[in-house]
């Protein structure tokens, strides 16, 4: 994920139909592209960043290198790109006792997981508001079922100045911005969590984000900025815009911690060597990021 925020550009070929007519053999084979990376997708939560990632992995395990980049529309010398950054941040780490071994990749699979490492780096000052639309409802044999509206019909707010102001929420000034059209996340219709984080915010004719993620309850609870615990209505704020309910209970167990993590990562900081992943209080951690508290 690191690479992918470095390299010079994406791996994934854009996807252009305009050149062909629609029933041509070229137009076919790009929407097959396009079903194929959401088919990829679909499986690893709604994180641009995550999806590289996999790519990647994918493509380096590869025997068949072409015919994997053909298939899902890649860049062989944009991935190229990505392993050569991967290998010198791979060595830096390594040179100062950060090993690649079991327990480094532990949880190597558990994109739950590697996406709270995304809202850690991202969040507080990248969070985005994600605003559903009104909400429909078709007729059925069993009564009115909610339906999902189209990806056009949700709307995302970052934290404005005085002079950007489109909107108020909770007295807090808001600005307008848009998924760009690269992203993956620019066709999703709903997020089980109202918040994503993004890495770059693009302003040319609107305000666009690029390689976007979802949150989760738990990775913003653990990382997503300073707590403020308001018992009396059972919220939680966290860095003074993102509003979750919980009673008070949660934000102090919640705070004890995070207090536990910044003790962990110390250690290991101090110690590459030490293991951490056995600690009580890390599998606590992970099972609460995993599970979402479920």
């Amino acid at each position: 994920m690191a690479s992918a925020m470095s390299v010079g550009r994406s791996p994934l070929l854009k996807i252009d139909f305009d050149k062909y007519p629609e029933q041509s053999p070229e137009h076919s084979a790009k929407e097959k592209i396009l079903k194929e990376r959401s088919k990829e997708y679909g499986t690893l939560g709604n994180s641009d960043l995550v999806f590289l990632a996999h790519l990647f992995l994918r493509w380096n395990e590869s025997k068949e290198k072409k015919m994997f980049c053909e298939k899902l529309g890649l860049s062989i010398t944009g991935l190229k790109e990505m392993k050569q950054l991967y290998h010198q941040l791979d060595d830096s780490l390594s040179a100062v006792g950060f090993y690649d071994d079991k327990q480094s990749n532990e949880n190597a699979k558990s994109w739950r997981l590697i996406r709270s490492c995304l809202v850690s780096a991202l969040s507080p000052t990248q969070m985005v508001r994600v605003e559903r639309g009104a909400v429909k409802y078709a007729e059925t044999a069993e009564g009115s079922l909610e339906i999902e509206g189209p990806a056009k019909d949700l709307r995302f707010f970052i934290r404005g100045d005085q002079i950007s102001t489109m909107k108020k929420y909770h007295d807090i000034t808001e600005e307008r911005v848009f998924i760009h059209p690269s992203s993956m996340n620019f066709i999703v219709t709903s997020y089980s969590c109202p918040w994503i984080v993004y890495h770059e915010l693009v302003r040319t004719s609107k305000a666009f984000l690029r390689d976007t993620t979802e949150c989760s309850a738990y990775a913003l609870l653990l990382f997503g900025g300073d707590l403020k615990v308001e018992s009396s209505n059972n919220l939680i704020w966290i860095d003074g815009y993102v509003r979750l309910s919980a009673n008070a209970r949660i934000g102090a167990l919640i705070g004890g911690l995070r207090g536990k993590i910044d003790d962990i990562l110390s250690l290991k900081i101090a110690d590459p060597a030490c293991d951490i992943s056995s600690s009580i209080e890390m599998k606590l951690i992970v099972q609460l990021i995993v599970s979402d508290g479920l």
